[in-house]
């Protein structure tokens, strides 16, 4: 299956999806909104979210996830964040409403026989914890957690709706712990190198990278505007097929030299 980290805007899906149109396809989310410094206007961010929205209509294996550039502009109850685009927003808004059915929470699948759970910036259970007061007695280990934020989001459900404003204190938010649009990779690395997340292994982005994926044992944040590959045995490749490295497995052959 292949993987679309973060649009803002880059045209770089093409080339990650060239050949690859009937395989599984998922798009972490933030399409619009495009930094400053990579000279995209507004034309080219949202002319190439809708060859997106059309690219994913045209091929039944395409899942579009929502990430903080992406909710507010549908939710006036989601926080927006930086370089939210007030001028254009009611067509980016009318762009969402007219696809709405196009687009998720989360994802999952079964590979290798595991649970991978992907969503645009890691699903922890520290985060749903912290609203135990507001979700009541839910024990969000009996239930399936991607088909229950799909239908929080898709009803609106007003709690849900706050709890997604969660931002942590490492995204200068004042949380302990990021929502499942807001979360820091520092949110999850420093909770047990993953241990609160759900499911067998996630994939998100969010935290942008400059260069390299970070890998680990539990999560894969692959937020460095490319597209990657996950193989039948869980692992994350380069669209090239080379393997990205475990940054553990780097940390030790870095050590060795």
């Amino acid at each position: 299956m292949v993987v679309i980290p973060d649009i803002h805007g880059r045209s770089f899906w093409k080339d990650a999806v060239k050949g690859r149109e009937n395989e599984d396809i998922v798009f972490l989310g933030d399409y619009m909104d495009p930094y400053d410094y990579e000279d995209i206007d507004y034309a080219q961010a949202i002319g190439n979210f809708k060859e997106i929205i059309e690219f994913a209509n045209s091929h039944n294996k395409v899942t579009l996830l929502l990430g903080n550039h992406d909710c507010p502009y549908i939710s006036d109850s989601v926080r927006a964040g930086s370089r939210f685009d007030y001028m254009h927003a009611a067509e980016i808004a009318q762009v969402f409403k007219t696809y709405s059915r196009n687009f998720l929470m989360a994802f999952e699948t079964q590979i290798n026989g595991k649970q991978f759970i992907f969503s645009h910036a890691g699903i922890s259970r520290k985060w749903l914890e912290n609203h135990s007061l507001l979700f009541g007695d839910i024990n969000f280990d009996k239930i399936n957690i991607v088909e229950w934020v799909n239908n929080a989001w898709e009803v609106r459900d007003g709690k849900f709706l706050s709890a997604l404003n969660d931002v942590s204190y490492r995204r200068w938010g004042m949380a302990d712990y990021g929502s499942m649009i807001w979360a820091d990779t520092m949110d999850h690395y420093s909770d047990n190198k993953g241990e609160g997340l759900f499911g067998d292994y996630q994939i998100f982005g969010h935290t942008q990278t400059k260069e390299s994926p970070l890998i680990f044992e539990k999560f894969a944040n692959l937020d460095c505007r490319r597209g990657f590959i996950v193989d039948d045995e869980g692992g994350i490749l380069e669209l090239d097929g080379t393997r990205a490295i475990l940054i553990d497995e780097l940390e030790k052959q870095m050590q060795n030299h």
